[in-house]
């Protein structure tokens, strides 16, 4: 249910879902960037 996830879960959820999904990406290049940056 969209309307449940909205009400509170969606915050810790989406950061969890930000985090994971950056690995996944970062895993091919991002994180060489960042790595680079830093």
């Amino acid at each position: 249910v969209p309307g449940q996830l909205h009400e509170g879960p969606i915050r810790p959820g989406k950061r969890l879902a930000v985090r994971i999904a950056r690995f996944i990406n970062g895993s091919g290049g991002q994180v060489r960037r960042l790595g680079r940056r830093r």
